[in-house]
């Protein structure tokens, strides 16, 4: 009847959903509002009836406490109850005992009344009698002090004490039936004229009496309990609901909400205090029978409601069927539609009866027109199109790698390396011609590769020894046809984001067959595909064979960052993170370190040395800008390089640098990074950019970074010679500028011994982490060591060398607490100790800690 998503049936579930969500909102928001009107006049009512049963309560008690005071202040009574104790002051004969007997008892019916407010008026002295006046009219002994009121009674002098309810043993000795009866008693001491107490004074009343117009025709629940949480009402036993209810009430006074404890249903309650019998009443009525009529019209209004909803699907399903049919039949058209219909239509009747579907029917015939004549149109196009990007794709090259090539040729004809210049040209002009040639976009693998194998030789000529490749072609596919550029640039971004990772590197190119299928695999020992690369190539590859659109140019070999690596693969390595290094790549940077030691102790009698690291990737350009350097100015003397940007750093950290020369492109960390920590870290050193990149978004990275110049490769003699003496202008004004700044001797003016001690004092702090002792110290100053020492212990309360190590020991903790990236070696260095181990002793002596030992704390 109803099809999956079809239009008869989305406008038969949109109707039934509306209609039902409509009905159903209004039911829900009447049952909401009906049932919380009723609860708010129900808690009122409830708690009107609690105030009402409470007020009862205390009149009835009243009553009581009434009868006892007219008997506790009446005279008749004390003189009569007195002579029948046997403490009247007056001794009578048997007759008069009898007499005032009966005259006590009239009285007590009398304060009584003819109503009865209570049902028995109990006498008792504190001789053990006991005069009784009601039901119970015996004259008996009792043993006053094991009642259970006694003592709460004698204590209270002044006030009435009212009891729980308790099964009554006096009205069942009279009245055998009445064996389950419980009474509630009001008691008071009896005072004599003297208030001398005499006696007790008890009123009882039965509970069924107390309560009987208090709960009568009542539909709720009623309980009365005093402040310990007794039962008053119900009285008896087997009545653990109503102490269950009890419980709650005491967590919860005042009134709210319950659970039944016997049903669990939901229950209202209300409680009103008496003040004047200290007892609770509290009145429960059921959730259940209150909102009784509410879910019964609740039921009738659902019923009518399904009727409504019924009725309304059935004008949905009419109205669906008009607008279905007509669509249907158009359907059947345009399902029946192909190449032959669209040359010669055939006239359509348009029988639907809507305007809207008629025209909709009426525009397909036309777009079936239109679409034969352009259809061979838009295939011509797309074919050229596709002709269109692959000679795009094959004729795009890497800028940089171009720049570099030929920054290396112009470095090799400098060095003379002739044999060199003629292999790496003949290489460049054949990937070029390659690159360049009209002729047809396809060629066979063996070509494809032979050209590979070229573009790896350029480049390794770069990276020496450093990169290394291997091919494995199969022979027997060799005569495959290859779009042209089709391996080439998967070999160019293993090069790229393979060197990334710790040299050496190895770019392993493989071609073979499996069934019908030929493969072509690159692999590298970089760090790889991270999780989203795999994700968005895989996306990209499915995008490709799902639509058969070729790539944009540029998306396979520009910006190769976003087509195979992200940009959160790329290495990055803390500066004191030890790295591997092959056996010749670190022969290579020993030499070059006693190279540069031996220049150094060469030029110390220069007055001006500038110690300077240089940071490129490529070895040849390396050697040759070092020599540029030291030609143009000995005053730079080259004091260390490194052949990444994570080793430059390295240098930074360990060795005092006034100038740092970084290549843009360079493995593991690029110079961009490296400018930009060495801008934050050692603000001080000097920075020179040198790259094959003329692009604004590096040279602002420069300028954001300090950068006092940006060179392209190659580098020129004049140029390099310009920016050294701008540096050099640079470096000896700043070391002017501190010297001035520094205390450096005290001539022969009359200075007080504490004015030389801050001298000495800051000359300290300024220069402690280099190497000095107490003759330099003192020679600075013109003073003689002994008397330097004397009045430094005067004032500062130790001599200089101890406070130098206070100092160093200070800045050590500064440095172990704010640096976790520094090893302790270079902490060591940058307070005066070159000698770790040394540096540890010291540390340990003044702290009690090893260095390692503060820093994890």
């Amino acid at each position: 009847m109803f099809r999956r998503r079809s239009i008869r049936s989305v406008l038969f579930v949109a109707y039934s959903v509306i209609i039902a969500l409509i009905l159903t909102i209004s039911l829900l928001l009447f049952y909401l509002w009906s049932s919380d009107t009723l609860r708010k006049q129900a808690a009122d009512s409830i708690s009107g009836t609690s105030l009402s049963v409470k007020e009862k309560l205390d009149l009835e008690i009243q009553k009581m406490d009434t009868v006892s005071q007219n008997i506790l202040y009446s005279n008749l009574v004390k003189e009569r109850f007195l002579k029948f104790s046997g403490k009247s002051e007056e001794s009578g004969s048997s007759a008069e005992d009898i007499a005032n007997t009966k005259e006590l008892a009239e009285i007590l019916v009398a304060a009584n009344g003819p109503a009865m407010p209570v049902q028995q008026v109990n006498l008792y002295d504190f001789q053990g009698n006991m005069f009784g006046s009601g039901f119970d009219n015996r004259r008996t002994a009792v043993s006053l002090v094991t009642m259970p009121w006694y003592k709460e009674v004698v204590a209270n002098e002044k006030g009435k004490v009212i009891t729980i309810p308790e099964r009554d043993e006096q009205l069942t000795h009279v009245l055998p039936t009445q064996e389950d009866a419980y009474s509630i008693s009001l008691l008071r001491l009896f005072m004599d004229r003297y208030n001398t107490p005499e006696g007790i004074v008890e009123v009882k009343q039965s509970v069924v009496n107390l309560f009987k117009t208090i709960v009568q025709s009542r539909q709720e629940g009623v309980i009365v309990y005093n402040e310990q949480g007794e039962l008053i009402y119900p009285a008896g036993p087997g009545h653990e609901a109503e102490s269950a209810y009890v419980r709650q009430f005491r967590e919860r006074p005042g009134g709210g909400s319950i659970v039944n404890p016997a049903t669990g249903e939901r229950e209202l309650f209300a409680i009103a205090h008496s003040e004047f019998t200290g007892w609770n009443s509290a009145v429960i009525l059921s959730e259940k029978s209150l909102f009784t009529p509410l879910r019964t019209f609740t039921k009738a209004f659902i019923a009518f409601s399904v009727g409504i909803l019924l009725f309304a699907l059935l004008l949905t399903f009419v109205a669906a069927q008009r607008i279905t049919k007509p669509i249907a039949r158009m359907h059947a058209l345009i399902k029946s539609t192909n190449l032959d219909s669209i040359a010669s239509p055939t006239p359509v009747e348009l029988t639907s009866g809507l305007n809207e579907l008629d025209r909709l029917q009426l525009a397909f015939v036309k777009m079936g027109e239109r679409l034969k004549y352009s259809m061979d149109e838009l295939l011509l196009a797309q074919q050229q199109e596709l002709q269109a990007k692959m000679l795009a794709l094959q004729s795009q090259m890497n800028p940089h790698f171009l720049y570099n090539t030929l920054a290396t040729i112009g470095v090799m004809a400098e060095e003379n390396m002739n044999r060199e210049i003629v292999g790496m040209i003949e290489n460049l002009s054949d990937l070029l011609r390659y690159i360049s040639s009209d002729g047809d976009s396809l060629v066979d693998l063996e070509t494809e590769l032979t050209h590979t194998e070229k573009f790896l030789r350029c480049i390794g000529f770069r990276y020496g020894s450093r990169l290394s490749f291997a091919l494995d072609a199969d022979k027997a596919l060799g005569q495959v046809q290859v779009p042209k550029l089709i391996v080439q640039p998967l070999v160019e971004n293993a090069v790229k984001y393979g060197t990334k990772g710790v040299p050496p590197w190895q770019i392993r190119i493989r071609t073979y067959a499996e069934g019908a299928m030929w493969y072509a695999e690159v692999r590298d020992n970089g760090p790889g595909f991270g999780e989203n690369a795999r994700l968005r190539l895989g996306e990209a590859v499915e995008r490709i064979n799902q639509t058969g659109r070729a790539p944009e140019p540029g998306s396979w070999r520009h910006g190769a960052a976003e087509r195979l690596y992200p940009a959160e693969n790329a290495v990055r390595r803390k500066n004191d993170v030890p790295h591997r290094r092959c056996a010749r790549r670190r022969r290579d940077r020993d030499d070059r370190r006693n190279v540069d030691n031996g220049r150094k102790r060469n030029m110390e009698q220069q007055p001006v040395i500038i110690r300077t690291v240089v940071a490129e990737d490529e070895e040849l350009i390396l050697q040759n800008l070092v020599k540029k350097i030291q030609a143009a100015d000995p005053a730079f003397q080259v004091v260390g390089t490194a052949l990444d940007g994570a080793e430059a750093l390295d240098w930074l950290a360990r060795t005092p640098v006034d100038l740092l020369f970084t290549d843009i492109q360079m493995p593991i960390l690029d110079g961009r990074e490296v400018i930009r920590v060495a801008h934050l870290k050692f603000p001080h050193v000097h920075k020179v950019v040198i790259s094959g990149y003329n692009e604004f978004e590096y040279a602002r990275h420069a300028l954001q970074h300090e950068v006092v110049d940006y060179l392209l490769k190659p580098v020129k003699t004049g140029e390099l010679e310009l920016v050294l003496a701008k540096i050099k202008m640079k470096v000896q004004q700043e070391r002017g500028e501190r010297n001035a700044a520094k205390v450096t001797t005290l001539d022969n003016h009359a200075y007080t011994p504490e004015e030389i001690v801050q001298s000495v004092q800051q000359f300290l702090k300024d220069n402690f982490d280099r190497d000095l002792n107490l003759e330099d110290i003192s020679r600075q100053f013109n003073f003689n060591p002994s008397y330097l020492t004397k009045i430094f212990i005067k004032y500062m309360g130790e001599p200089p060398s101890k406070y130098v190590i206070t100092l160093r020991i200070q800045e050590a903790k500064r440095l172990l607490a704010g640096e976790p990236d520094w090893t302790v070696k270079q902490i060591g260095e940058r307070v005066g100790y070159p000698d770790p181990y040394y540096f540890s002793r010291i540390f340990k002596q003044v702290t009690g800690l090893t260095p390692s030992e503060y820093r994890s704390r």
